[in-house]
């Protein structure tokens, strides 16, 4: 997977749980990518 379409993807996970949750602001994402991710470095 590309990296933009990656990162576009989280963010709209993180936030729609934010919106969710009622939080005004994301202050950090923590993100562990395993080995068989398909992602390649």
């Amino acid at each position: 997977m590309h990296e933009l379409g990656v990162t576009q993807s989280v963010l709209t996970i993180a936030l729609r749980h934010a919106q969710e949750a009622g939080a005004t602001r994301i202050r950090e994402l923590n993100l562990v990518i395993g080995d068989l991710a398909s992602i390649v470095d």
